[in-house]
């Protein structure tokens, strides 16, 4: 089956991929920092007999254009406009990483705008700004870009950090070279957009069936943010 092919929001702010029937019920996949809507194709492939699939492409990725200043809460509003856009009605939800940290925070200001998520590898809070895990993260994703790295460069051991024993080796050509395209200045906005997150006091806002997955690997910080 081929590959979906890259659209456009009819307002020209969204690039996104589709498959399925457009009358299906949409299931829409969000992608973590070093990802793209690309790197969803073998699952909107998989699920296009019973759902329209579709995968955004974060503002600043893609053909996505970017926003004035990046937030959680503004990447939020972002996606409330891109299911408008694209008119999906009470969506299934699939949020990987930020992604996930993304559906939250839609659903805690919008808790009936989708008819289900699922939070993969994601958490409801990066935690406080000034902590000495946070900092550690941060100057572990942006520290060998102040050095003269570039996400190309970086790409291949980012990515091996993320993945488990044994991974499949076309998904791991995905996801290098997913990351090694994504604009240093999108990278750099959206890691230290991380900063604050924390919405564990209003999880309990959440008014939809969620489905949770995490893993974890001894080498690996309690939280997954790709």
């Amino acid at each position: 089956m081929s590959d979906p092919a890259p659209m456009k929001t009819r307002d020209g702010r969204f690039s996104y991929e589709a498959a399925g029937d457009a009358a299906l019920p949409p299931l829409v996949f969000l992608h973590g920092i070093g990802g793209a809507a690309r790197a969803w194709r073998g699952q909107l492939n998989a699920f296009r007999n019973r759902y329209r699939t579709i995968a955004w492409d974060m503002p600043g990725y893609g053909g996505s254009a970017p926003l004035a200043a990046v937030s959680i809460a503004a990447l939020a509003s972002a996606l409330q406009d891109f299911l408008q856009q694209v008119g999906a009605a009470k969506p299934v939800i699939v949020g990987h990483s930020i992604g996930g940290m993304i559906v939250q925070q839609l659903l805690v200001k919008n808790p009936r705008i989708a008819g289900a998520a699922v939070l993969a590898q994601t958490s409801p809070a990066f935690g406080k700004p000034d902590g000495d895990w946070q900092k550690a993260f941060i100057d572990a994703r942006l520290g060998p870009l102040d050095c003269g790295e570039t996400l190309a460069s970086l790409a291949p051991s980012l990515v091996k950090e993320l993945v488990g024993d044994d991974p499949d080796p076309g998904g791991m050509d995905l996801a290098r070279d997913c990351m090694a395209a994504v604009p240093e200045a999108t990278y750099r906005a959206t890691v230290l957009a991380l900063m604050g997150f924390d919405l564990r006091s209003a999880l309990k806002s959440i008014a939809v069936p969620n489905l949770v997955l995490s893993a974890r690997w001894p080498s690996m910080p309690r939280w997954t943010i790709s």
